[in-house]
């Protein structure tokens, strides 16, 4: 991937404090880029330390579009609940509106 570029990013399954290290890995592992899409359709579950690290790549790659897609009504419930919706893009699963 080449820096400034796009890029899609598919999450799969529960996302909490044990897989907080490979969810610090592959944010790290990002280069600059100007558009970022992380695919939220096969995941079930997120807790604080998944948003804390969401923060963190929010800040980490400034300037970059980051679009959360494909999350389910409770996903898209606890990202507006802690202010991602004025951070990020974010589209529930079935919304065809970017």
């Amino acid at each position: 991937m080449q820096p400034g570029g796009e890029q899609r990013v598919k999450l799969e399954g529960e996302y909490d404090l044990l897989r907080q290290a490979e969810v610090a890995e592959i944010f790290a592992s990002l280069p600059p880029l100007k558009q970022l899409t992380l695919d939220f359709s096969a995941v079930t579950y997120v807790d604080s330390t998944f948003l804390g690290e969401l923060a963190r790549l929010h800040q980490r790659l400034p300037g970059c579009r980051i679009s959360l897609t494909g999350a389910n009504t409770n996903l898209k419930k606890i990202f507006d609940l802690v202010g991602f919706d004025q951070l990020f893009t974010i589209t529930i699963a079935g919304d065809t509106k970017t």
